[in-house]
């Protein structure tokens, strides 16, 4: 962390110094505890007592619980972080954006591609293209 200094620092004039690290780790531990508690609930829920013996032993207790939700949110978020990495830019912009703002890029990207082919072919060109039949 060190070595990146400041990289992560952002000041403007409303903010005097807001250091996205700590905005960043306090929203990732507020999300790994939701997802810890929904976990366990639905663990507490699914799998009984006699369910979970068969398994765990007759001995077992909130403990083991907690040991199963942890490892299986330690084995979702790798997998997520794997397979996030195999989608294209494109499949994550659509399912981050709304149709709407998909719609507003896209015409972005038309206008500047039309300035840049006029660009390329000069003024003339364009002239000629619009008065041609």
């Amino acid at each position: 962390m060190a070595v990146l200094g400041g990289a992560f620092r952002r000041t403007t004039s409303d903010q005097d110094g807001t250091d996205l690290r700590i905005l960043a780790t306090i929203g990732l531990v507020c999300g790994y505890v939701a997802l810890f508690v929904l976990n366990l609930i639905a663990a507490l829920i699914i799998f009984t007592s006699e369910v979970f013996g068969q398994y765990a032993g007759p001995e077992h207790g909130l403990g083991d619980y907690v040991t199963v939700v942890l490892l299986a949110i330690a084995a979702a978020t790798v997998a997520g972080a794997i397979g996030s990495g195999f989608e294209s830019e494109e499949s994550v912009r659509e399912a981050t954006y709304s149709y709407r703002e998909r719609e507003r890029r896209e015409a972005l990207r038309r206008s500047r591609a039309a300035e840049t082919d006029e660009g390329r072919d000069g003024p003339e060109a364009a002239q000629g293209a619009a008065s041609a039949p």
